[in-house]
């Protein structure tokens, strides 16, 4: 089976200032963090990294899918896109096997 990759995780940060509001940003750290909700909201961060809080910080796992490559977040091996496709082959595969195994079988003659 094979085995998923991990893609460095998100870090988002919830960052709070009294007068621009709030921005939830993804930075490695919390200085880093103040200079992104600062472009964010457009003003210069000399003058709101002062009075920014942290409101929330959480770290959130993201995944590389074995089928695209793609990054996504959540668990599983496959994206949400490839676990449909993926659900969808398996459905065909019955659906031919059924209709296959019918045709083998004899049918049922009337009248007889």
């Amino acid at each position: 089976m094979p085995i998923a990759k991990k893609a460095p995780p998100l870090h988002l940060w919830w960052v709070r200032h009294p007068d621009c509001g709030l921005a939830i940003v993804d930075a490695p750290n919390w200085e880093l963090a103040t200079v992104e909700a600062a472009k964010w909201w457009n003003v210069p961060w000399r003058e709101v990294a002062a009075l920014c809080e942290c409101e929330r910080h959480e770290e959130v796992p993201r995944h590389i899918c074995i089928r695209c490559g793609r990054v996504f977040n959540g668990d599983g091996l496959r994206c949400t896109k490839c676990e449909i496709v993926e659900r969808d082959r398996e459905l065909n595969r019955r659906a031919r096997a059924k209709k296959f195994y019918q045709t083998m079988m004899p049918r049922k003659q009337s009248g007889i």
